[in-house]
């Protein structure tokens, strides 16, 4: 459920209402590394825009801070590396977190970490296996939407 919150949240459904003196903040843990998909750019862009919505970003690359202590400064964890195979500790801690309510936020490489971990693999509802490379063009066709 609070994933489901997490994702409407971060897509724009649900809006902090406009009244309140303060927008509530969340604090979101970012995971990357230091591979092609280049996630420290990419922590950069969610950052600018997410902070305008009251979510504040950290971001890591060190599989050090995936401990249950760490996670438990943050409302959730959102992932954007390939850390292969990381330590049964380290998915236990995601595990628990998630379990305990915490947001756990897999964004497209995520699912290539942990590989050797089934229920990593369960929590993020499947491992990545290939995808190939190319030029896309994108036609917006609703731009406020």
């Amino acid at each position: 459920m609070l994933r489901l919150f997490f994702t409407a949240l971060l897509s724009g459904l649900i809006a902090l209402p406009a009244f309140a003196a303060e927008p509530a903040k969340l604090s979101i843990l970012f995971l990357g590394d230091n591979a092609g998909h280049k996630p420290k750019e990419r922590f950069e862009i969610l950052k600018s825009v997410l902070e305008k919505k009251g979510i504040a970003l950290t971001y890591t690359d060190s599989l050090d801070d995936i401990n249950l202590a760490n996670l438990n400064k943050y409302d959730g964890l959102m992932i954007y590396a390939n850390q292969t195979p990381g330590k049964p500790e380290q998915v236990k801690a995601i595990i628990d977190y998630v379990e305990a309510g915490k947001g756990f936020i897999p964004l497209h490489c995520a699912s290539f970490c942990f590989t050797k971990s089934d229920d990593y693999i369960a929590l993020v509802g499947g491992q990545f296996r290939s995808h190939q490379t190319g030029t896309f063009r994108v036609n917006n066709i609703a731009a406020e939407h």
